[in-house]
């Protein structure tokens, strides 16, 4: 479920819920889903906000 993302965030996904992204990344061998951020789409893919 979502989509991958590409260049910096390679190696995560994401998904939309109404105006907002969620980042996730997803472990197949442990079965481990991480939350990385969830935030407004203007805000999501700028590295110094999202992350910060």
């Amino acid at each position: 479920m979502g989509y991958p993302l590409e260049a910096e965030f390679k190696g995560k996904w994401r998904i939309h819920i109404g105006p907002f992204v969620l980042v996730y990344t997803f472990d197949s061998t442990s079965n481990t889903l991480t939350f990385l951020i969830f935030e407004h789409y203007t805000r999501a893919y700028d590295m110094d906000i999202a992350y910060a």
